[in-house]
C-alpha cells in the first residue's frame, strides 16, 4: 500500500505547510548534492551517519576502508550532532522518493495542527529519538544510520493517534492495481506491523539495511507525545468519529 493523498484533511487545512515545504526543500537540495558527490558519497554517510559505535564506545569511527585505500573521517561537530545531521541524507532514489512522499502526505495535517514551530521541534525529537531506538538495537554496529524515515515515523504515529477516521487515498498493488481510500488506522497499522516484522528480522539475522528500530522508536514517540498531551489536558486519548479541526496544542485543544 503505497499512501498517496488526505483530500478531506487537505481541505480543511488552515495554514500553509511551511516547515513541511522546507523540510521537503532541505532534503531534496542534500540529496541532489549527494548524487554529485559520485564515489565520494560513502564517506559523506560516515562523516554525517549516526554510527551506533560511536556513541556507545565514545570514540570517533576513524578510518573507512575502501578500494583505493583508507580514508580518515573527520566529521567536523561532536558525535551528538549526528542525530539530526543524518536525518537529512538519504542513499538513493527509492529510498528519498518514498520517504519525501509520506512526509508530503501526512506531515502538512500534523503542522496544522501542532503549529509552526512545535512541529519542527516535534520533527527534529522524534528523528533523535529514532536514531537512538537503532542505537540501542545495534550498539556495535559501524554502518551508519541515515534517513528521515524515523522523524517521519513520529509523523505517522502522531497521525494515528490525532486522525484515526480519516480516509487515505492509497495505491493498491496485490495481485491488482487500483486506488481506493482506505482507513489512517489501516494504512499505519499496517506499516508498523511490517516495522515490527522487519525489525524481530533483522535482530534475528543480526544485520545491516533498514533501520526498522528507527521506524519503531519514531512511531512510538508520535503516539507517546499525543497521548500525554490528551493526559495533561484531561482530554479523551482516542478522538471522536468526527475528524476534529486543526488546532493549536498549546492552548489546550489538542483533541
Amino acid at each position: 500500500m503505497i499512501p498517496l493523498s488526505n483530500t478531506e484533511l487537505d481541505q480543511s487545512r488552515h495554514k500553509r505547510p511551511l516547515v513541511t515545504y522546507l523540510l521537503v526543500v532541505v532534503n531534496s537540495l542534500v540529496f541532489i548534492y549527494t548524487l554529485l558527490l559520485s564515489s565520494e558519497v560513502t564517506v559523506f554517510y560516515y562523516t554525517f551517519g549516526v554510527i551506533p559505535d560511536e556513541f556507545t564506545s565514545s570514540q570517533a569511527f576513524e578510518h573507512l576502508l575502501l578500494i583505493d585505500g583508507a580514508r580518515n573521517i573527520d566529521t567536523p561537530f561532536p558525535t551528538w550532532v549526528t542525530l539530526l545531521s543524518s536525518m537529512f541524507i538519504h542513499g538513493g532514489f527509492l529510498h528519498y522518493g518514498s520517504n519525501m512522499l509520506y512526509l508530503w502526505v501526512f506531515g502538512d495535517n500534523i503542522e496544522s495542527h501542532m503549529g509552526h514551530l512545535p512541529y519542527l521541534a516535534f520533527y527534529l525529537i522524534a528523528g533523535a529519538i529514532a536514531g537512538w531506538s537503532q542505537i540501542i538495537i545495534t550498539p556495535l554496529s559501524q554502518l551508519p544510520t541515515i534517513g528521515a524515515s524515523g522523524a517521519i515515523a513520529g509523523i505517522l504515529g502522531a497521525y494515528f493517534m490525532i486522525y484515526p477516521h480519516s480516509k487515505i487515498r492509497t495505491l493498491v498493488i496485490y495481485f491488482f492495481i487500483t486506488v481506493i481510500q482506505l482507513p489512517a488506522t489501516l494504512v499505519l497499522g499496517v506499516w508498523i506491523i511490517l516495522q515490527f516484522w522487519g525489525g524481530l528480522g533483522a535482530v534475528a539475522n543480526a544485520g545491516g539495511g533498514i533501520a526498522y528500530w528507527a521506524h519503531i522508536g519514531g512511531f512510538a514517540t508520535g503516539v507517546a507525545a499525543v497521548v500525554a498531551f490528551r493526559l495533561l489536558l484531561r482530554l479523551p486519548l482516542w478522538p471522536t468519529r468526527r475528524p476534529p479541526p486543526p488546532p493549536v496544542f498549546w492552548r489546550g485543544e489538542w483533541r
